[in-house]
């Protein structure tokens, strides 16, 4: 039996240290604020309109990430009721994602990155995590993605000294309110993993005193 312990827990402790070794490299996000009848990228007219944007220091492949907090809401009609979303593009009325006409899955008033030459991409998926189906939906929403999954398949990296910009989708931005609060989420542990290293560690060293 001890040799079967012996054998079995440094495995996890390794298992351990390279799934930490594989998470990558994240992105960071300085404090920003996003105005949201401002930094619009709009389908009425396809352009981009003074996006809030910022510096990479550093090179970033496909497989690191973006970890991401953004806070508020934007309110796509003040002349309306109703017409609020978080930024995920999720309506504060029912918790469902308002998508565009025409334009695929774009959803009104989501969170999007990019600059011209990657493209602007959606920031939050529409699901669970960011309100979909949930009542009330949350404004103070968070995500951690790869940036291969956020900017698609072409994508092969950026390098230091890239400018990445901030903006919120919509067809008119002239009717606009709200606005968010961007800051880099805190990247979550694996805390499973880690208290599987901790057993092993209080394993191996139960199985040394015993043998003393």
């Amino acid at each position: 039996m001890r040799t079967v312990i012996v054998c079995v827990l440094p495995l996890l402790l390794l298992t351990f240290m390279c799934q930490i070794g594989a998470q990558g490299a994240t992105l960071p996000v300085p404090d920003l604020t996003l105005d949201s009848g401002v930094n619009v990228y709009g389908s009425g007219f396809l352009t981009e309109l003074s996006p809030v944007t910022f510096d990479v220091l550093n090179a970033y492949t496909p497989t690191d990430e973006l970890s991401i907090r953004a806070v508020g809401q934007t309110d796509l009609a003040t002349n309306l009721s109703n017409y609020e979303v978080n930024a995920a593009g999720i309506r504060l009325l029912d918790g469902q994602p308002w998508y565009t006409l025409g334009s695929g899955s774009r959803r009104y008033g989501e969170l999007l990155i990019g600059n011209v030459s990657l493209g602007y991409h959606s920031v939050f998926p529409a699901d669970a995590s960011v309100g979909v189906g949930s009542t009330p939906v949350p404004t103070d929403i968070s995500v951690a993605r790869s940036l291969g999954d956020i900017f698609g398949p072409s994508f092969t990296g950026v390098s230091a000294g890239t400018t990445l910009g901030f903006l919120v989708y919509d067809s008119d931005h002239r009717d606009n309110g709200g606005g968010l609060q961007l800051s880099s989420a805190p990247v979550p542990e694996p805390t499973s993993l880690a208290m599987w290293a901790g057993l092993g560690v209080m394993g191996l060293f139960g199985v040394r005193r015993r043998r003393k």
